[in-house]
């Protein structure tokens, strides 16, 4: 990479002389010269007051607000020679500054342009083409769900355990009791029911949730069993479910 502004020169003026068109040419008047500005006048005078002000801060004193006043003041000069160095500097860099900006504009029209309008196509064929894809996977999800809910027995389909009407609550039958007399005395008997699932598939919709609704299940049997006032074990009282009814006993003497 070229450090100097000779080799900057030589490597635009080689590139301009190897494309062979006649367009590309230096800005004009730019020459081929070396900058080394320490003889001239300005310059020096810069200098000589910057090195003269650095010796006046070093050794100016600061006893009182008057010394400080002096030095404030010393340090607004610093700021004013800053200023004059930067718009001579600008000055003497023009012309680097000029082939600097012709360099750029050549590599950015002829490479950096057409690589960043090949990017920017790329992309947008890529997002394009992205989103085709996206669009068509939902189309594909949509019909596969599609299909399963056609393939879903009607009775699952339109299952929703929040539409099915609460059955009426009871408590377990223990009101009926059946009492004998012996000789020890008088025989109560409690009558108790249980139930047991033995066919989830065959049970109506109403008992089932995402598992057997136990609470409305045990209402119904309790139900069921109000009308029944032998021991009975059935599986065809409600589909599915095993009812077994009998009486526990107790002795009361």
């Amino acid at each position: 990479m070229p450090t100097t502004v000779d080799a900057i020169v030589m490597e635009a003026q080689t590139y301009v002389e190897g494309t062979n068109q006649t367009h590309l040419m230096l800005p004009k008047g730019t020459r081929l010269v070396k900058v080394d500005p320490s003889g001239e006048a300005q310059y020096l005078q810069l200098k000589n007051s910057a090195l003269q002000l650095c010796q006046e801060i070093a050794e100016a004193p600061l006893t009182d607000v008057l010394e400080r006043k002096q030095i404030e003041m010393m340090l607004g000069k610093v700021q004013n020679i800053r200023r004059a160095v930067e718009a001579e500097r600008k000055k003497k860099a023009a012309p680097v500054d000029e082939l600097k900006s012709y360099l750029q504009d050549i590599y950015k029209k002829s490479i950096l342009d057409p690589l960043d309008t090949a990017k920017k196509d790329a992309n947008a064929r890529l997002d394009e083409f992205n989103n085709k894809m996206l669009a068509e996977q939902a189309e594909q999800k949509r019909k596969e769900e599609e299909a399963r809910k056609a393939a879903q027995p009607k009775d699952e389909e339109f299952f929703d355990p929040e539409e099915i009407p609460a059955a009426p609550k009871s408590n377990p039958v223990m009101a009926d009791v059946k009492t004998s007399r012996t000789e020890a005395g008088n025989r109560f008997s409690k009558k108790t029911v249980e139930h047991e699932v033995i066919n989830f598939d065959a049970l109506p919709m109403e008992f089932r949730k995402l598992v057997v609704d136990e609470d409305k299940l045990k209402a119904a049997v309790n139900n069921v069993a109000e009308g029944i006032d032998s021991p009975v074990t059935s599986e065809e009282l409600i589909k599915g479910v095993k009812v077994k009814v009998f009486w526990k006993g107790q002795l009361r003497g």
